[in-house]
């Protein structure tokens, strides 16, 4: 894989997570405010697209993007980790485990700033390429 390969992969893949992420507050309000839904299918949906964090650390490597969008996905998947831990702790440590909505803010965050610093980098590559 080349690395205009990688990056380009990369840029879908962040813009797909976003969107993901979308579907899953979407999930949150179904989960919160009907009950036409499985009340798992939010954790469910997390555990399926939460497999993009790794191929997006994978593809940033490949794709040898500058080292604060590479360290800003290694802390996507971070933060995107301890979003699954946290729930397991509303037992022992409630207040800790109400982080859980702050940290589904900082991820949304991040990625929107590493989709849209994936952009421009694209944009300026393919202006450089033309």
């Amino acid at each position: 894989m080349s690395v205009h390969q990688a990056r380009t992969l990369y840029l879908a893949v962040i813009w797909l997570f976003v969107a993901c992420l979308v579907v899953q507050v979407f999930l949150v309000g179904l989960d919160i405010f009907g009950d036409a839904i499985d009340p798992t299918t939010h954790r469910t949906w997390a555990y399926i697209y939460g497999w993009l964090t790794p191929i997006l650390v994978f593809l940033g490597t490949i794709g040898r993007l500058p080292l604060s969008m590479r360290l800003g996905t290694v802390a996507l998947l971070f933060l995107f980790a301890m979003q699954t831990l946290l729930p397991s702790l509303r037992d022992v440590l409630p207040v800790v485990a109400a982080a859980h909505a702050l940290n589904a803010l900082l991820i949304f965050w991040l990625a929107m700033v590493l989709a849209r610093r994936a952009r421009d980098a694209a944009a300026s590559q393919q202006s450089a390429g033309a």
